[in-house]
């Protein structure tokens, strides 16, 4: 089958790199969203939009934001069964708007948006990157990195499902131009602590850094580690069985797409790299908890195309290099579900940016099915739903 546009209203300067992450978010083989902001000019909009036959069709927008959107247009995006042992519906959102980074999140059972809340208000909201993440216990957190001195670099967490935010203490964020992902920790005896990944921006070097938060004692330890890497060029997820942290980031000499499987600083352990091919460009992942198997999708060259391998043991081995998309253009950046959770059903779907019609795009054809069984993804629309029933 052909590759589809999935949405033609995209912001271009907003996803020509990995600094925002859209999603998708497939909750189940049929069903899967997309948050992003719109390319219809100032104010802009931070909307969705959903499919419901395995992302052959998608819906019109539905508006995220209330007020106008900062001109940063950062936003994160996290669902809850992402994080290990969760088994909630919601989608959290964050973004900057209105001179302020605020907070939503979209019900799956009957796409119910939230109160928008304020998580931080300075007279203006200008960032490069809001991230959203959830712990195991339930606490939110959101990040940003900002080029507006009025909220600078910093976090703030939520006991109360996004309704009110406080100030943690110690600040896990670091400078303008570094990139950071909120993930729950594993394995630390305490499911309120959180774990940081850290990434040199560009123009800066070093390695880069796993930041660990200890609720209880309220403070940070920080493990630095690999080369020098290309900036917002990775993806990062859990593995539900044990906890175990899985990254794929982009090294700059050689050019090469690593692999990192992370259980807290002490065991951080690089693994085989996926792509020693010439120029891999950005890179999406899902994890099926079902079977522990690992996809990673990455853009090749410009013009080039969109691939995958898998891994079926954390990234000891890899299989062959599979093409997902049929066409070849400059593909910018590329995504997909974070994590199928063990017992639901899911979709490996990437969807990439391409910057010449500036667009996103899939293949719905090269869909795999994922987690419990169910019907090959192959399978679409009416039919596919008479075969769930």
């Amino acid at each position: 089958m052909p590759d589809i546009t999935v949405a033609s209203d995209v912001l271009t300067s907003a996803y020509s790199s990995q600094s925002k992450i859209p999603g998708p978010v497939m909750v189940t083989r049929l069903i899967g969203y997309l948050f992003y902001v719109t390319n219809g000019g100032a104010p802009f909009n931070f909307v969705y939009i959903k499919t419901e036959d395995g992302g052959a069709t998608w819906s019109a927008t539905t508006q995220v934001n209330v007020g106008a959107l900062e001109n940063g247009q950062a936003h994160g995006v996290w669902w809850d069964r992402v994080t290990p042992g969760d088994i909630g519906t919601r989608i959290h959102l964050a973004y900057t708007s209105s001179a302020s980074v605020r907070y939503r999140n979209l019900n799956t059972v009957g796409d119910v948006l939230s109160t928008e809340r304020i998580v931080i208000s300075s007279g203006s909201a200008q960032a490069q990157e809001v991230r959203v993440g959830k712990a195991r216990n339930g606490d939110l957190w959101v990040s940003w990195i900002s080029n507006d001195a009025n909220i600078g670099n910093d976090w703030r967490r939520s006991t109360n499902g996004g309704d009110s935010w406080v100030d943690p203490g110690p600040n896990a964020m670091e400078t303008q131009g570094d990139s950071a992902l909120l993930l729950p920790a594993s394995n630390t005896g305490d499911d309120a602590d959180m774990w940081i990944l850290f990434f040199k921006g560009p123009g800066s070097t070093g390695p880069n850094r796993l930041k660990e938060w200890d609720a209880s004692a309220s403070n940070l330890t920080t493990t630095s580690f690999g080369g020098t890497y290309i900036s917002a060029q990775w993806v990062a997820s859990l593995r539900h069985s044990d906890g175990h942290l899985f990254l794929a980031t982009m090294l700059v000499t050689p050019r090469t797409l690593e692999f990192w499987e992370i259980n807290g600083g002490a065991s951080i352990v690089q693994r085989t790299s996926i792509t020693p091919v010439s120029s891999p460009n950005n890179c999406g992942m899902t994890i099926d908890q079902a079977t522990g198997r690992i996809y990673v999708a990455y853009n090749t060259g410009n013009p080039g195309t969109n691939s995958y391998r898998f891994t079926d043991d954390g990234g000891v081995s890899w299989s062959g290099i599979t093409q997902f998309s049929t066409d070849s253009d400059n593909f910018r950046a590329v995504y997909a579900s974070l994590s199928v959770r063990a017992g639901d059903s899911g979709l490996w779907l990437p969807i990439w940016f391409n910057d010449t019609p500036d667009d996103f795009e899939t293949n719905v054809g090269s869909s795999i099915a994922l987690g419990s069984a169910g019907v090959p993804a192959a399978v679409t629309g009416h039919q596919q739903k008479l075969l769930l029933l």
